[in-house]
């Protein structure tokens, strides 16, 4: 922001799935933005409105060169025009919660099966019947304060005026801080956004962790006390129903690993913010943005809410076998006689336990995007948006910055890319390793033409894959790159001979010489020439993918992307598939290859490793 201008920052948490409120909002938000500044300089790119959903938040900044929005009235005005409207938003999203809650089909199945055994028998378990009936507005309740106090809005005042940092309805000016430079507070909008969050949700997972910590402390006990009443079971209709409440508690107890981890990966996002704050506050070199993390949010209640959840995964361990057994021991009775107590003691234990794993998991799953967040170093989360296109320099062959890439689905949102920084060089042999699901494919993808970034620079052999036209990417992925898939794509009508051409004959304009010849010695190369006239499906596995590589350098590419090309082989035929790729690499080629083989990678000259779509060290990832 230059010294002449004002810049507003605001951020509000959402629900991702209630696309249509949040997109409703998204729109209010900018009309509002479009108000603050006159029609002949909002016209102008720099003071146009820039709102946008990313992860759990909408983010929405605006600058204007308007002098009177130094007045603390003038500010004040649109800030509540701003409460206004999330407030509004925010009151929809809980009542859509709320309504998500009451139609769960889990949540109403065990509701059923646990108000069938009161009611279909002497046990008393009414209140925790009734509790549980409770239970979508009591989330509601428990989440209000999340979305209706942890609006931020951000006022960078120009020249040495103290900027206005507003948390929910507190305002958090630090006065009283010395800095020996003008703090550029939107370069820290990233973090603040999250601490901001953090400030009112911590204490509500330690909260909901605490309690079932607590209720799963006497797991044990319970399970020894209703093992040890097994014998006293007296009749057909408490047997059932004891087998009934089992598979209930067992169902639920088991399932809570998934929550439970996801409240870890939350916390721990929430910890490596600290480290976020810490990084941009030594780069600008600000006292006041290092106390902004010990502000809002408390390390060590996260640090004892992590131990607590690591508490309860152990004791499910250690309890789950033992429920296994109370079940097949269940089935495997034999009663007689009058109702037992034990039967009682333990329905009520499970409807309690039950009650809070329940609201747990609705509570950890509305903020399920939070471990994916991506804040930018040295920039706030719009910036990249006007990320510049770079050139090339010295022998690189690829370049990327900040590059996203986000799928969203009907429940949920897949983070595939999370700000991807690399850089390649003309001949490298770059292997790609990285778990199932940690963005190797999509990066491939993307690097390849094959498919567009949300945001960020993708510059490939000196083409803007962000902004290329359509027409110079059927260039490009004809003329300048090749791929390599696990899956062998050939034509079952066309000989091998006629697959390997394809390439050429879709258009190229490359000078090849005589295609039939070029094609025939491609297919010597890679060991497979006397199968020139024969038809893919005739070839083995190893044969086929060959039949692929030739194909993919029919073209005389510059660079090769290959996608698990040896994931369907096995290890002799893969390896001599490897050879295939390397002999091409040591001609020139530039090879870019996914794999989950470490052997396969070990052949690179480079590995990059990747978790949760983003660049790790090797260290941080497991395969």
């Amino acid at each position: 922001m230059t010294q002449e201008t004002t810049e507003i920052i605001v951020t509000f948490p959402v629900y991702k799935p209630f696309r249509r409120n949040n997109f409703k909002l998204r729109r209010k938000i900018t009309n509002l933005f479009n108000s603050i500044n006159p029609i002949r300089i909002s016209l102008k790119t720099r003071f146009t409105p820039v709102v946008e959903e990313l992860n759990q938040f909408i983010f929405a900044t605006m600058e204007t060169k308007d002098a009177t929005y130094d007045s603390i009235e003038k500010r004040k005005a649109i800030e509540d025009q701003l409460y206004k409207l999330y407030d509004k938003s925010a009151s929809k999203t809980l009542d859509g919660i709320k309504e998500m809650v009451n139609s769960d089909p889990e949540f109403l199945a065990s509701y059923k099966a646990l108000r069938d055994i009161g009611s279909k028998t002497p046990i008393d378990i009414s209140s925790e019947l009734d509790q549980l009936k409770g239970l979508p507005d009591l989330i509601r309740s428990s989440i209000r304060t999340l979305f209706k106090e942890s609006l931020m809005i951000l006022w960078d005042l120009p020249g040495d005026q103290i900027d206005r940092i507003i948390i929910g309805h507190d305002v958090i000016n630090f006065e009283d801080t010395q800095t020996d430079q003008e703090v550029d507070i939107g370069v820290i909008s990233d973090e603040l956004a999250l601490a901001a969050l953090a400030r009112h949700h911590v204490p509500l997972l330690c909260e909901q962790v605490g309690i079932i910590d607590s209720k799963i402390s006497t797991l044990s006990e319970s399970i020894s006390k209703f093992q040890e009443g097994l014998n006293n079971f007296k009749n057909q209709k408490e047997l059932d129903l004891t087998v009934e409440v089992a598979s209930v508690f067992l169902g639920k107890l088991l399932g809570i690993r998934e929550p439970i981890s996801l409240a870890q990966k939350v916390l721990e996002r929430y910890l490596q913010l600290e480290n976020d704050i810490l990084e941009e506050a030594e780069s600008m070199g600000s006292d006041m943005v290092k106390s902004l993390y010990d502000t809002l949010v408390n390390h060590d209640e996260i640090e004892q809410a992590y131990k607590s959840c690591s508490n309860i995964i152990s004791r499910v361990d250690e309890n789950s076998e033992k429920i296994r057994q109370i079940y097949r021991r269940i089935e495997a009775s034999i009663p007689s006689g009058e109702t037992s107590s034990t039967l009682q003691e333990f329905a009520s234990f499970v409807s309690d336990i039950y009650f809070h794993l329940e609201e747990f998991r609705f509570i950890i799953e509305v903020f399920a995007d939070i471990p994916s967040y991506t804040s930018m170093s040295g920039g706030s989360a719009v910036d990249i948006e006007s990320a510049e296109y770079k050139e090339l320099h010295g022998d690189a062959i690829i370049y990327t910055e900040g590059i996203f890439k986000t799928f969203p689905l009907p429940s949920t949102t897949v983070y595939a890319l999370r700000g991807v920084d690399l850089e390649i060089k003309m001949g490298e042999f770059v292997a790609i390793m990285g778990p199932s699901g940690s963005g190797k494919t999509t990066l491939l993808n993307i690097l390849s033409g094959l498919e567009t970034s949300d945001r960020g620079v993708v510059n490939v052999a000196n083409l803007d894959l962000s902004n290329a036209s359509e027409r110079q990417l059927v260039k490009f992925r004809r003329d300048t790159i090749a791929f390599i898939y696990q899956a062998y794509n050939l034509l079952p009508n066309f000989t091998n001979q006629e697959n390997v051409q394809l390439p050429y004959d879709l258009g190229s304009k490359k000078k090849l010489g005589n295609k039939r010849k070029r094609s025939a010695e491609l297919l010597e190369q890679v060991g497979i020439g006397e199968y020139v006239k024969g038809f893919p499906l005739r070839l083995s596995g190893g044969q086929q993918q060959r039949v692929t590589i030739a194909r993919s350098l029919m073209n005389r590419p510059d660079i090769l992307f290959a996608d698990e090309p040896t994931g369907d082989l096995d290890g002799i035929t893969g390896g001599q598939v490897m050879d295939t790729i390397e002999q091409f690499h040591k001609e020139g080629v530039t090879v870019v290859l996914v794999t989950h083989d470490k052997a396969i990678a070990a052949r690179a000259d480079r590995i990059i490793n990747m978790l949760d779509g983003k660049i790790v060290d090797a260290d941080n990832i497991q395969l």
